[in-house]
């Protein structure tokens, strides 16, 4: 896969909430369709139970920029909550039920860092081994329109801490912190939004309010898509299909601040708390073009 230039580079400190409604707030998005049916591993015993998982088919993000006239594809992304050590078997078996088959995806995006993208693996009919030899968060995709997979996780993933937006309580999600720890990793999930955190950055952040914040950003992503006349009146008004992904990446050269590319947004550490404000990013034209 062709990495792609990142489109924006931002360096004006505002605060962290500033910064994410402000990224978030450029366009339209679709609601997650990946769902877990069966509960995660108890506190302290990741890994004990299978996950299942529908995945529901959405349009190919390549053909929704194209609709929509956007420079940067945006996210294709479903979340499991998952996460897999890297060189660690992962046991799956597939059940589509409308002839398509879904690609799972490991790792996490970071432009700028060590390994820069996560890797794709095309699943098939029935029981899938693979190892990947990484490890990082586990997505899912199915490109289609309401097509749908079951997905069963057999062995080899571990929960992450995840707080969902309506789903999730704020001493559920610091139990999490607390009990999940394997996972490097950590997301925060809206209808609309993926965030991507490393543990420590949610570590250093866990004294927000999750869903003030989630609300927040979908607020503005609403707000955004109506401006845009996609408030889903009729076909030529359907919203982006797929999430708005912000990643915490490991590092960023002089000068950059955060940027927006092909299918997620990143936000270095220190960007968690402070970035640009949406004056900033609407004078360098990302107002229609990020994920």
């Amino acid at each position: 896969m062709r990495k792609p230039s990142p489109s924006v580079s931002l360096s004006t400190p505002v605060g962290r909430r500033s910064v994410l409604a402000a990224a978030a707030g450029a366009g339209a998005a679709a609601a997650l369709g990946a769902t877990a049916s069966s509960a995660l591993a108890a506190p302290g015993r990741p890994g004990v139970r299978p996950v299942a998982l529908t995945v529901t088919a959405r349009p190919a993000a390549e053909a929704e920029r194209l609709r929509l006239a956007q420079a940067l594809r945006g996210s294709e992304f479903q979340p499991t909550g998952l996460y897999v050590p890297a060189a660690t078997p992962l046991s799956l078996t597939v059940r589509p039920h409308d002839g398509l088959l879904p690609t799972l995806w490991i790792g996490a995006w970071d432009y700028y860092g060590e390994i820069t993208e996560p890797r794709s693996y095309q699943l098939s009919a029935g029981t899938n081994s693979l190892t990947d030899p990484h490890g990082g968060p586990v997505y899912l995709t199915l490109t289609g329109h309401g097509e749908r997979a079951d997905v069963l996780i057999r062995s080899g993933a571990v929960p992450m801490p995840v707080f969902t937006l309506g789903h999730t309580t704020e001493a559920d999600y610091q139990r999490q912190l607390d009990t999940l720890t394997t996972s490097p990793w950590a997301e925060l999930h809206g209808p609309h939004t993926i965030m991507t955190l490393t543990r420590d950055g949610a570590l250093q952040y866990r004294g927000e309010d999750h869903a003030a914040l989630l609300r927040l950003v979908e607020t503005v992503i609403d707000s955004h898509a109506r401006i845009s006349g996609l408030d889903g009146s009729g076909p030529l008004h359907r919203r982006k299909a797929g999430p708005y992904h912000f990643t915490e990446v490991s590092k960023v050269p002089t000068g950059v601040g955060a940027y927006a590319t092909h299918g997620y947004n990143g936000f270095p550490r220190a960007y968690l708390d402070r970035a640009t404000t949406v004056e900033g990013l609407r004078t360098r034209g990302w107002g229609s073009t990020t994920n």
